[in-house]
């Protein structure tokens, strides 16, 4: 199981041309420590996310704690494809015999709620600290 940065995708890549069986990065790229630890462990406890845990903007819908490439214009499908890659990493995980990590920056951006955003979604900076 790989996690981390965009050199995640690109280490993962050249395993699976080497015929590694690998798994990454269940929701996106991730660059920060705290979002790459609360990915690891919202996998590991199996959590499922709900309608309250994503939201909409110029008709997308998104979280916080999911990289782009999830959003949809369908929230039942975000949803879904969020909570999909999610159990199919948790099982992953229980046969998994390495866990690489790549950390792409020390810097991360909190809701106004003290929660740790992993990805702004291009909402104005002054909705972060």
């Amino acid at each position: 199981m790989l996690m981390g940065s965009c050199f995640t995708e690109h280490i993962t890549q050249q395993l699976r041309q080497h015929l590694f069986r690998v798994s990454e990065n269940p929701s996106g790229i991730l660059f920060n420590p705290a979002s790459i630890v609360s990915c690891l462990t919202d996998c590991l406890e199996g959590r499922e996310w709900t309608r309250e845990d994503i939201f909409e903007q110029g008709g997308i819908w998104q979280s916080f704690d999911f990289h782009g490439r999830f959003a949809s214009a369908d929230p039942e499908k975000l949803l879904g494809s969020m909570n999909t890659s999610h159990r199919e990493a948790r099982a992953f995980l229980g046969e998994a015999k390495w866990l690489v990590l790549t950390l792409g920056s020390a810097w991360a951006y909190r809701l106004p709620g003290g929660e740790v955003a992993a990805n702004c979604h291009k909402v104005p900076a002054d909705h972060f600290t």
